[in-house]
């Protein structure tokens, strides 16, 4: 049987791979998998630092804050996305635009809330409450019996609406409020950061 021989040159790959990782190699190494990738730390990311423990050796401990900040932002995208249309069905999400709006508010409020007062924090829930109590007796979409097709059909309520968009725009600029005095929102800018 013969032998057929490549048109391409052998190469050393060991070589190339040392090349590709010359500017890479002062970074720590995370391995993934089977392959050895440098772990760049970007700013949301956690960042580990060691510290000595009491009992002796080096422990890790992990930055919770980074954590947050990526959670909050990824909330603040849902709620951007739903804004667009509210009135529209999401199917990827199983719900329409103002219920993703008032859950994702929920869920940022729950995420500052450590860091709220007692008095901002019982504000925050009353609005919540109040807010969820209009969702069940106010609803936007309503079923209504039409007795000459015989069949319910769904009907907007526009003055539900109007006063839903008004608590949501009103419940979002307070967990804005929230954020921005506890530090939950971009650095000052005296305080220069990485970007």
């Amino acid at each position: 049987m013969p032998t057929s021989k490549s048109p391409f040159p052998k190469t050393n790959i060991s070589s190339h791979i040392k090349r590709l990782r010359e500017p890479f190699k002062n970074l720590p190494i995370q391995k993934v998998y089977k392959f050895q990738v440098p772990f760049i730390t970007m700013a949301w990311k956690s960042q580990e630092y060691d510290y000595e423990s009491e009992e002796g050796g080096k422990e890790s401990k992990y930055n919770e804050a980074s954590f947050q900040m990526k959670r909050i932002h990824e909330i603040q995208e849902n709620i951007n996305k739903s804004n667009i249309n509210p009135l529209l069905y999401n199917p990827e999400m199983g719900a329409y635009g103002f219920d993703i709006i008032f859950n994702s508010a929920c869920s940022a409020f729950a995420e500052i809330q450590g860091k709220l007062t007692d008095s901002e924090y019982l504000q925050g829930k009353m609005v919540m409450a109040r807010i969820e109590r209009h969702m069940e007796k106010k609803q936007v979409y309503e079923s209504k019996w039409d007795g000459g097709t015989r069949e319910n059909r769904m009907v907007f309520n526009f003055s539900n609406w109007k006063s839903l968009k008004n608590a949501l725009a009103n419940f979002g600029f307070l967990i804005g409020k929230f954020k921005e005095k506890h530090k939950f929102s971009s650095p000052e800018a005296e305080d220069e950061g990485m970007f």
